[in-house]
């Protein structure tokens, strides 16, 4: 099963990779083929893209052609931490709901299997658990303080 794995990449050092290569070894580990935008990057090398986190407009439109279109080829998509303030990720998102792919949290999905895991339920790049609604998962978790419950995409209120 090819599972997508989102996350916000610009602005971070190295564009977040070491947190993507993890992400692919937990799925590999436990029989998934992920399918990872920095694995896309090394195989479609783009200049204008530099360690310090910044991308230029050309290489950032190229690289997600490239992203989505592999996307479309996938099960499921699971998401990395930080993905709510990420636009790359609230792209991909809306991509994956318009196939009617289901979204993850990556934990759950590895913990739970695809069977078992509830995927998350989205509006636009929001993050919602019930009443009240959060706009990002670190305002949720401070009040809940209850991670795993809010990782499974359950409600915690």
């Amino acid at each position: 099963m090819k599972v997508y794995i989102a996350g916000p990449m610009t602005g971070y050092p190295h564009h977040n990779t070491p947190a993507f290569d993890a992400a692919a070894d937990r799925l590999r580990a436990a029989g998934y083929e992920p399918v990872s935008p920095p694995d896309i990057t090394r195989r479609n090398p783009q200049p204008g893209i530099h360690s310090n986190g910044t991308i230029d407009a050309a290489a950032y439109v190229a690289l997600v052609r490239l992203d989505l279109i592999e996307l479309l080829d996938c099960a499921a998509v699971v998401l990395l931490p930080g993905w709510s303030k990420s636009k790359g990720c609230a792209l991909e998102i809306k991509v994956a709901e318009a196939i009617g792919l289901p979204v993850y949290a990556l934990d759950a999905f590895i913990e739970d299997g695809a069977i078992h895991a509830k995927p998350l339920k989205i509006v636009g790049a929001v993050q919602l658990y019930g009443p009240p609604v959060y706009a990002d998962i670190e305002a949720l978790l401070a009040e809940s303080g209850d991670a795993s419950r809010v990782i499974a995409g359950e409600a915690v209120l």
